[in-house]
């Protein structure tokens, strides 16, 4: 079965219509990787990379995807029409899945993914689909990914649990004492990791591909360990230092300690939500007049420059630097507090992503952080 009649074919069954390679050819002007008629652009590798992201509910490593663009780049190179075709074909179908209403697009995902599955056991030497396969079969143990037709309706709406109940980023916010020359409010992050080391600040680039021996290494004075006694959760950190949360609520407090910053009898920790398959719809930004970032319910964005005003970004290794702010657009996912922006022009981007309970309680997410800036919806 050749590659574009299996995407032409199983598509019209789940009443897509048909699109020609005209018609994805006169979508508009993209960054071209290889000349043809049409060329392969950028846009369309990242449609073609979203589709099986999106109809199998996987996630392509760097390397995976790599791959993938080498093997859509041979197919220009080596003039493969049927392929080419098929590409395109592929391409406009993730817009087309794009248009649907949330329940339209599940059920056309639900009907395809088992003809994508059943396609890619029966073509073991394709070499696009080895990929595809590779990354279905590397989905955790045990999860969902590859095998449903989306994320929950409360997906992102909860955090992950250790047995202790007490996993996730949580953020704390104190009243400074009177007198201080600083904001009434002030904010401090600590993460509880499943494992029972805590890490006192916000991770960079959030947890999706978090190393704690990196971490460790990188700010030794905010990594180590906590302990449940009672009602109380006993922490110590790097150089021996003591601290003690207590259990309130559902919501954790500080206890004073010798040498805090700042104290104030109201220092109360709330769990973060994680943000897992969360999807975002709207113009975001920090404040009016600044650039934004766009974000639509299949899985896309556009970026207009908005971490301009991002100032120093730390890394994971503790090293820091400047993003350009470039402008692009291309796939996005939200997991395990992080924001993963992947550019059509094979640039991958990931910030931390954190939010409250409320703030994505709603239909429609209004707004989090990218980092420890506050985005809202226009």
């Amino acid at each position: 079965m050749k590659f574009p009649a299996f995407f032409l074919i199983s598509f019209s069954l789940l009443g897509f219509c048909a699109i020609t390679v005209t018609d994805a050819a006169a979508q508009g002007s993209d960054q071209v990787i290889v000349k043809g008629d049409p060329p392969l652009t950028g846009s369309m590798v990242g449609k073609v990379g979203a589709l099986f992201e999106r109809v199998l509910d996987i996630h392509f490593s760097d390397e995976q995807s790599e791959r993938l663009f080498r093997v859509l780049v041979k197919y220009w190179q080596t003039n493969d029409q049927v392929q080419i075709e098929g590409t395109v074909g592929t391409a406009n179908l993730f817009d087309q899945l794009a248009a649907m209403t949330p329940a339209e697009r599940s059920r056309a995902i639900a009907g395809y993914r088992p003809k994508l599955v059943k396609y890619m056991e029966a073509n073991p030497n394709d070499e696009l689909y080895r990929i595809v396969s590779d990354a279905y079969r590397a989905a955790p143990a045990g999860d969902t990914a590859g095998r449903s037709a989306g994320p929950s309706p409360n997906a992102g709406r909860s955090s992950p649990q250790a047995t202790d109940g007490l996993s996730g980023i949580y953020v704390g916010l104190y009243n400074a004492p009177p007198g201080t020359a600083a904001n009434s409010v002030q904010e401090a992050f600590v993460t509880f990791l499943p494992d029972g080391h805590i890490y006192w600040t916000l991770p960079p680039e959030g947890l999706l591909n978090f190393d704690p021996a990196v971490a460790k290494r990188a700010y030794p004075d905010d990594w180590g360990t906590y302990k449940v006694v009672g009602r109380q959760i006993q922490v110590t950190l790097g150089p021996g230092l003591r601290r003690v949360f207590t259990m309130e609520g559902g919501k954790l407090r500080l206890m004073p300690y010798e040498g805090q910053y700042r104290a104030a009898s109201n220092y109360t920790f709330t769990r973060l939500v994680t943000g897992d398959g969360l999807r975002l719809n709207g113009t975001f930004r920090q404040s009016a007049g600044l650039p934004s970032i766009s974000f639509t319910a299949a899985g896309t964005f556009r970026d207009e420059g908005f971490t301009k005003y991002f100032g120093t970004i730390g890394r994971p290794d503790g090293s820091t630097y400047h993003d350009d702010a470039r402008p692009g657009s291309g796939s996005y996912r939200i997991s395990q507090n992080t924001l993963e922006l992947r550019y059509s022009d094979r640039r991958v981007k990931r910030f931390a992503f954190t939010a409250l309970p409320d703030d994505v309680s709603g239909a429609n997410v209004r707004r989090f952080r990218i980092n420890y800036e506050i985005f809202q919806m226009d």
